[in-house]
């Protein structure tokens, strides 16, 4: 009975390394026989489980077929200890003269996959082989596949990290600007949609934004990175309106339907002591003023890419310095605790105004991710985002 290819694994099948173990040498040739007959050809033998070990090690087959009853070493210690080194994947097929219920039970739990009885039946043989050979084939392929996607989300998830300020561009604001800033970026998978950036317009301007698109992993980190290039293609003197009207009708014709990002664009004018800003539906963006006062700004606004002509509003507030402004994505406000309460605006104010009190942006953002850490726990159903910028 030759080997047949229907699973397209016919290849792979018939160059399997085949080890035959078994203390009579009548059952190992008429076990090689049949394998032969078949098409296998790479198949060596074992005469007791010692042997049948030492030739693993030198040999890495891809399927032991293995007695029970030997000397020296059983075929149960055999399975035992291929079960504890690294080749605890190859598949074992454990053949004896005695099929009862004990016996396939102690088997398989001492790591047997399958189980034959003697007298061996040729088209028997052959069928659990080709099946365990075809099962070993399938899991190689989901594993090179499964490491190939791994490596490719891992370039991404460092592209995606380079598109982050670093902590010296964030040094470098501070020097240059007065300006304090912290943030956590984490996204709930491999990958996000969440994006935020800051940078100098001219002189006494600077340019902060945070977006959000909708979904998570792979298309949704595609998404973002169309709106980050769409962004960085601005020029530096339009209004945070203007900006998010273009993104808006931009990211309309390229975002498939019902896809969507809600976002901040704003400008802090550190001459004018002045903050101006437009959002897309962002979360509530929230301003601590030098005094101690603390409240959330107007974010209200459609999603970036809903409907056409969309057209937003330009908001301004005091900025002066002294002031802190937090914004976060809507992952801090709207992740469950165990009991399925949410972190409220009022505790996260309190919280926030209470961490503002000791220390610099680095400080009153880990004060507030710590608070939500303790009552949330470290799974995160949705990207995380909070930045914190003060104002020296």
């Amino acid at each position: 009975m030759p080997l047949s290819d229907k699973t397209g694994f016919g290849d792979q099948i018939r160059r399997s390394r085949i080890l035959v173990v078994d203390d009579t040498a009548a059952n190992r040739d008429l076990i090689r026989g049949y394998l032969e007959m078949s098409g296998f050809a790479n198949i060596d033998v074992a005469v007791d489980g010692v042997d049948a070990l030492e030739r693993v090690a030198i040999q890495d087959p891809d399927i032991v077929i293995l007695d029970l009853a030997m000397p020296r070493m059983n075929g149960f210690d055999v399975c035992k200890q291929l079960n504890q080194v690294e080749r605890r994947g190859v598949p074992i097929l454990v053949q004896t003269a005695f099929g009862g219920a004990t016996e396939r039970s102690r088997a398989f739990e001492a790591g047997a996959t399958d189980f034959i009885t003697k007298p061996i039946h040729r088209i028997e043989l052959l069928a659990r082989v080709r099946l365990q050979l075809e099962n070993r084939a399938l899991i190689s392929r989901l594993q090179i596949y499964h490491d190939r996607v791994n490596a490719d989300l891992s370039v991404a998830r460092s592209m995606q990290v380079n598109l982050l300020p670093s902590p010296p561009d964030l040094s470098a604001l501070r020097d240059s600007a007065g300006l304090d800033v912290a943030a956590v970026f984490e996204p709930s998978s491999e990958l996000g949609g969440d994006l935020w950036g800051v940078r100098a317009l001219d002189a006494g301007r600077i340019a902060l934004f945070s977006f959000d698109v909708c979904g998570h992993g792979v298309t949704a980190a595609l998404n973002a990175f169309r709106l980050h290039t769409l962004l960085n293609s601005r020029g530096p003197n339009e209004d945070p309106a203007s900006i998010m009207d273009e993104l808006s009708a931009k990211l309309r014709s390229m975002l498939a339907h019902g896809e969507f990002a809600t976002m901040l664009y704003a400008v802090l004018d550190l001459g004018a002591d002045r903050l101006h800003y437009a959002s897309a539906a962002a979360p509530n963006l929230i301003l601590h003023a030098p005094g101690g006062e603390i409240r959330y700004l107007d974010t209200t606004g459609l999603p970036l890419a809903v409907v056409d002509d969309q057209r937003y509003v330009q908001r301004s507030v005091d900025f002066p310095k002294g002031a802190t402004l937090f914004l976060f994505s809507d992952a801090l406000t709207e992740t469950e605790d165990g009991s399925g309460a949410l972190w409220d605006g009022e505790s996260l104010t309190v919280t926030l105004a209470k961490a503002i009190e000791t220390g610099g942006a680095q400080d009153a953002l880990d004060q507030v991710i710590d608070a939500f850490r303790a009552q949330r726990g470290a799974h995160l159903a949705d990207d995380l985002t909070a930045i914190c910028i003060r104002r020296l």
